[in-house]
C-alpha cells in the first residue's frame, strides 16, 4: 500500500489516469487512519417514526433513502469509515423542542461518535431563552429549516434568536435549496442571505452547497459569502467538474463534508468528493479539519 500511495501521489507516471490515482492517494490515506472523517450533516429519528420521517420527503433518489433510526445511521458510519456526526434535529411544529431535541440528546450521551445540534421553531414561546439553554448544555450549534418550519429568515422576530446564537457563539446552519423536488417559496438561496449575516456571526453553515437545486448565479453570490458551505447531495446536482470548480472557487477552508443521511447517500456523496477533490490536504480539511476547528474538536 505504502508504494502504491508513493506512486499516486506522482501521478505523471501513469498520465492517463490523474483522476484514478488522485482518489487511490485519499483511499490510501484513510486506510492508515491518519485523520478521522466527520460527517456534518446527519439525521435519525425514533424507530416508530423513522420510515413516516424519511419517506415524507417526494424525491427522484429514494432508492438511495436509507433507515433513519440511529441503528441505520450507525451502520452506514461504520461501512464508509465515518468517525463522528453530527445529528441535525427538525422541529417542525412550535413548542416541540423537548420532543425533538431529546430524542438526539439522549443519543448523544451514550455515543460520543455523534454531535448533537438543536433544533428552534421561532414561532415557539420563549425560543430565545432555549438558545441559551442549550448553549449552556454544551449544544454546538442550531439547525434551522425554513422551507419545513415555514419561516421567513428575515423577519424581525428572528432577529432576538440570531443575537443568541451570535452571543453564545453557535454554529447556525440553515437548509438550504427546495426540498427534494418540490419548490416553495420559502426556499432558500446565497442572495437571501446578504442582508441576515451580521445579525449571525462568523459560524454559519449552509447546507447543500448554497441549495439543493442552484443555478450558476446563486453559485457566483455564494463564492463571496463569509460563510461555511456543506457538501451534502451534491453527487445529486453538480458534475464532477461542476462540483470540482466549486469546491476550488468557494476555497477547501470553507467546506464541510456532510452527506444528509438518510435521504443522502453517504458512500456516494463520499465517493463523489475523492474525485473532485483535487489534492488529499483539501480532502482532509474538507472531510475533518474545517469541522474539528468549527466544533472546537482538539
Amino acid at each position: 500500500m505504502k508504494k502504491l500511495l508513493k506512486i499516486c501521489k506522482t501521478s505523471f507516471i501513469i498520465p492517463l489516469l490523474p483522476t484514478v490515482c488522485k482518489k487511490l492517494t485519499i483511499i490510501a490515506q484513510k486506510t492508515y487512519n491518519t485523520y478521522m472523517i466527520i460527517d456534518f450533516h446527519a439525521h435519525c429519528y425514533p424507530d416508530s417514526l423513522s420510515h413516516k420521517a424519511v419517506y415524507s420527503i417526494d424525491d427522484d433518489w429514494k432508492d438511495e433513502f436509507s433507515e433513519g433510526t440511529y441503528r441505520g445511521l450507525k451502520k452506514g458510519m461504520a461501512e464508509v469509515g465515518i468517525d463522528k456526526a453530527v445529528v441535525l434535529p427538525v422541529c417542525h411544529k412550535p413548542d416541540h423542542e423537548d420532543v425533538i431535541n431529546g430524542f438526539v440528546f439522549e443519543l448523544t450521551l451514550k455515543d460520543d461518535s455523534l454531535i448533537p445540534f438543536a433544533s428552534v421553531h421561532p414561532d415557539t414561546v420563549g425560543a430565545t431563552g432555549l438558545v441559551y439553554e442549550y448553549a449552556k448544555k454544551g449544544i454546538k450549534g442550531i439547525k434551522f429549516h425554513p422551507p419545513l418550519q415555514r419561516f421567513d429568515i428575515a423577519s424581525e422576530k428572528l432577529l432576538p434568536i440570531y443575537k443568541a446564537i451570535k452571543d453564545c457563539g453557535l454554529i447556525a446552519v440553515f437548509h438550504c435549496g427546495k426540498v427534494g423536488r418540490e419548490r416553495s417559496e420559502l426556499d432558500l438561496f446565497p442572495t437571501d442571505f446578504e442582508k441576515i449575516l451580521h445579525h449571525l456571526g462568523d459560524k454559519v453553515v449552509l447546507a447543500h452547497m448554497g441549495g439543493y437545486g442552484i443555478k450558476r448565479d446563486e453559485l457566483d453570490v455564494l463564492y463571496n459569502l463569509p460563510v461555511y458551505v456543506g457538501t451534502s447531495l451534491s453527487a445529486r446536482q453538480f458534475t464532477i467538474d461542476e462540483y470540482t470548480e466549486a469546491i476550488e472557487k468557494i476555497g477547501a477552508d470553507r467546506l464541510l463534508f456532510g452527506s444528509d443521511v438518510p435521504w443522502g447517500d453517504v458512500k456516494r456523496e463520499l465517493d463523489y468528493l475523492a474525485h473532485a477533490c483535487a489534492n488529499v490536504k483539501d480532502w482532509e480539511k474538507i472531510t475533518c479539519e474545517n469541522a474539528k476547528r468549527l466544533l472546537g474538536i482538539n
